[in-house]
């Protein structure tokens, strides 16, 4: 029987406690053969990995005696498997164990907002009044299942929550209650901190995640679709079986992840069978709709954006512009292939 693993826990370790910690895991998931992902930092520990559910077993046991976590309380998700989850193992050590981008002072999860169990959490998401339910995860994870009339952030990654929260301040001071949820609980750490940190008192997150709560309610209760997971499940689903995923192209219910993404960002998008096999028969390359413009128009539209993109790389000189100018070549990249449609490059 195999399982799936997923945790973190956010402690302070020394920098020599996070670097030995690295290859003590290298060490024991190669000898239980567990594969997976593992991020370690100065801030904690965040893993997925799956294998034997006695490897699963003798990984907790080996973590929960080490003198850095003895006596934390580690929240172990465990799910069922049909294959490995992963095909390999990588252990890495990071800044963040899930990156946010912001100073410590500003998101620290000292500050986290209160915790909800699935029940209370179900029971406030029904309560009278101006609610707002956030989600923090991506766009790609919201597109395939999230909870009734929560907030979509359109983000790409972590990151970007911030600016979001910044833009739609105004609105959430408002609220009467602000309730947020990730997949398994980590980002809600660090993104319900930072809405504390400006200000907003009347936060709540899901403890557990979006992981516990269809725990709790088999059936879904108020979440709609699948949940995506980081690993090659792709989703997990509960007994409800709607579907709330739209294919990008036709629109038609769709909620395959399949792996296709954005030629230019590398984000998932959901395109049904039919749709990919039309783009790929046209030779038209695929992309997400931030990034459609790269590839919409006619021959002579996409060729003066191609020249008002070469134009702006001289624009953006000195080495300050190193990043803008690494983005405007990618964009050409991307401008080239969309023109190779046409045959005129």
């Amino acid at each position: 029987m195999l399982q799936v693993l997923l945790y973190y826990r956010y402690v302070d370790l020394s920098t020599a406690a996070a670097d030995t910690l690295v290859s003590w895991h290298e060490e024991l998931c190669t000898r239980l053969h567990l594969n997976g992902r593992v991020r370690i930092s100065e801030e904690g520990i965040n893993g997925t990995l799956g294998g034997e559910i006695n490897a699963i077993d003798a990984y907790i046991d080996a973590i929960e005696v080490l003198e850095e976590f003895k006596g934390l309380e580690i929240d172990w998700k465990r799910s069922e498997a049909s294959i490995l989850p992963f095909e390999d193992l990588l252990i890495r050590r990071t800044k963040e164990i899930v990156s946010i981008e912001l100073p410590d002072e500003e998101c620290h999860v000292n500050g986290t907002a209160e915790h909800l169990s699935p029940n209370d959490f179900d029971a406030m998401l029904q309560s009278k009044g101006d609610l707002a339910v956030i989600d923090v995860r991506n766009d790609y994870e919201y597109n395939i299942g999230h909870f009734k009339d929560a907030m979509n952030p359109c983000t790409r990654r972590f990151g970007q929550f911030p600016q979001w929260v910044r833009d739609q301040l105004p609105q959430l001071q408002k609220k009467d209650k602000i309730l947020m949820y990730c997949t398994g609980g980590i980002r809600c750490e660090k993104a319900s901190a930072y809405l504390r940190h400006l200000g907003l008192e009347n936060v709540y997150q899901l403890n557990g995640g979006i992981h516990r709560y269809l725990e709790a309610f088999p059936d879904g209760g108020q979440f709609i679709g699948k949940n995506f997971v980081f690993d090659q499940r792709v989703t997990m689903a509960s007994l409800n079986t709607q579907v709330v995923g739209k294919c990008s192209k036709c629109s038609v219910a769709h909620d395959v992840v399949s792996g296709t993404r954005c030629a230019y960002c590398r984000g998932h998008i959901l395109l049904c069978t039919s749709c990919h096999e039309t783009l790929e028969q046209k030779n038209i390359q695929i992309l997400c709709a931030e990034h459609a413009w790269m590839g919409t128009g006619s021959k002579e539209e996409l060729e003066q954006k191609y020249a008002t993109l070469e134009a702006s790389i001289a624009a953006a000189d000195g080495p300050k512009g190193k990043g803008r100018r690494r983005s405007i070549r990618k964009q050409l990249n991307a401008i080239h292939k969309s023109l190779e449609q046409f045959r005129i490059i």
